[in-house]
């Protein structure tokens, strides 16, 4: 199970071989910082992006007290559904010829701050075939 920090255009920077019984989520922070150490000398890490195993407080609350910009997706529990069912028809905005788009404040237990979720909604239309018999 490897997990890779890349940089501009894909360089490779570090790469944890992880055993196939180690969660995806486990010590991901720790990896953060490794990649961090294995940067040129000058060069800063200020942008950072994720799958759901990273979505995780002290991933976070490090990235914002770091000027970190990141984007993570969100663990799809019950309380993102909760607020993705509460957003307003009118909020979604379209985004191509089918999705729309639209966005909540949220926040988990042990964050600092609260952060901004971006949802897209898929539109899938529906099309009636009459059997030609």
């Amino acid at each position: 199970m490897p997990i890779v920090g890349h940089i501009n255009g894909g360089y490779v920077i570090d790469i944890d071989f992880r055993d196939g019984s180690v969660t995806p989520s486990n010590k991901n922070l720790d990896f953060i910082k490794q990649c961090q150490q294995q940067l040129p000398q000058g060069v800063k890490f200020n942008r950072f992006r994720a799958d759901s195993a990273s979505y995780q407080a002290e991933i976070f609350d490090y990235c914002d007290k770091e000027n970190i910009l990141f984007t993570v997706t969100a663990k799809k529990n019950k309380s993102i559904f909760e607020s993705i069912k509460n957003i307003k028809d009118d909020k979604w905005q379209p985004f191509s010829k089918r999705e729309k788009i639209a966005e909540f404040t949220h926040t988990m237990i042990g964050t600092d701050n609260a952060f901004r979720v971006i949802v897209i909604k898929k539109v899938f239309f529906l099309i009636k075939i009459d059997p030609l018999f």
